[in-house]
């Protein structure tokens, strides 16, 4: 396995931009030099691949990165791999490089916490429809958003290749790139309040033909919590698997289910 078989150490550096764009667009590539401690020339020539790093810079990347002990030391093989001055170093790095394998390294999920709205989910589902149109005034429409909103989305989007062009050249969403709870982290409870919200004004702006709402209050033994949530989670995903097949799609729609206590826990 030899040195093509592993990244280039750079795009991880560039992963780490691009998750900081997503959540602020005005961010630069200067602002983020600063925060690396580079100097903007110097950073842009080794994002160009002019220019390495030493170890123990990639080492302080890392620590302001807040990647795991496990990424840091694979980032920094690979540092030590593609730039060490030392043909033994770099050897060294090479056999601790293929004991994990040329894609080890996986970037913290947490770029996705700018995912914190339902409009995000619901473009990903528009371009899935069989009338889908690859422009935001047509989203804006579909979605009623108004169109700076939806193209700011779509930016954010694009920076998290959460949607792709095909070779038709049209932005769509990328295939088996699921984004969880797991993923939005610490912006579940911002999430969740925008679902409240358009599900509060669906129930008094949709037709009732088009709509079902259903609510179940009863007494429980709140042992067997995990148990109710499993059955949930289950029902969800056959839901899901259900709703996505054939290829007649025509409406994105929102599926919500809770479970919560009404009473004070004995």
């Amino acid at each position: 396995m030899g040195i093509d078989s592993f990244p280039k150490f750079r795009i991880y550096i560039k992963k780490e931009y691009q998750a900081k764009r997503a959540r602020n667009p005005k961010y630069s590539m200067r602002a983020f030099a600063r925060d690396l401690d580079f100097k903007p020339t110097v950073l842009s020539d080794i994002l160009k691949g002019r220019y390495g790093i030493s170890v123990s810079k990639a080492k302080q990347l890392t620590k302001k990165f807040q990647w795991t002990e496990e990424q840091s030391d694979y980032f920094c093989d690979l540092v030590e791999y593609q730039h060490g001055r030392s043909s033994t170093r770099r050897q060294t790095a090479l056999k601790r490089l293929q004991s994990k394998g040329a894609n080890y390294l996986t970037i913290d999920r947490s770029q996705y916490e700018v995912i914190t709205h339902w409009q995000y989910f619901a473009i990903l589902q528009l371009t899935l429809l069989k009338d889908y149109q690859d422009n935001a005034n047509w989203i804006a429409d579909q979605l009623g958003l108004r169109v700076p909103v939806v193209k700011l989305c779509l930016e954010q989007l694009k920076l998290l290749n959460l949607l792709v062009q095909n070779q038709d050249g049209r932005w769509i969403a990328a295939a088996n790139n699921t984004v969880s709870q797991k993923h939005i982290g610490n912006s579940i409870h911002q999430f969740q309040e925008s679902i409240f919200q358009i599900e509060a004004k669906s129930f008094t702006t949709t037709p009732k033909e088009l709509r079902h709402f259903a609510n179940l209050v009863v007494a429980l033994d709140n042992s067997r919590i995990n148990e109710f949530k499993k059955i949930i989670t289950r029902f969800c995903l056959d839901l899901n698997e259900n709703a996505s097949q054939g290829n007649l799609k025509n409406e994105v729609y929102c599926f919500t289910v809770g479970l919560f206590p009404l009473s004070k826990s004995q």
